[in-house]
């Protein structure tokens, strides 16, 4: 249940983030106003850089608050693992769906 409430967390504080990152990288492609590497690394950075961030920071926390060892690494880096997959179910798509509903609304102005 606590890992539960991790992964939608980190969902929702990614989605506040995300989303209007990806939106307007896409349009600024879409206008020819940045190059495509910049804004793909800049969405990416928003999409998987932020969850990863938050998510060691989640375990970290959540292991410690459990008052569990800390030197049983494999543990930790299981908890992790499932924290960061789980929350990427949502976050992909979103953002490639808002940065690519960005790209079409920066061509449509162009």
């Amino acid at each position: 249940m606590i890992l539960l409430a991790l992964v939608l967390y980190i969902v929702v504080a990614c989605t506040l983030v995300a989303v209007p990152v990806a939106l307007v990288q896409g349009s600024l492609s879409g206008r020819g106003k940045a190059g495509w590497p910049s804004t793909v690394g800049k969405t990416a950075l928003a999409v998987l850089g932020l969850p990863f961030f938050l998510t060691v920071l989640g375990v970290y926390l959540l292991s410690s608050e459990m008052a569990q060892d800390p030197q049983n690494l494999w543990d930790w880096l299981f908890l992790w693992l499932m924290t960061f997959s789980f929350s990427m179910v949502p976050l992909l798509p979103l953002g490639l769906i808002s940065f690519w509903l960005g790209k079409l609304v920066g061509m449509s102005k162009a």
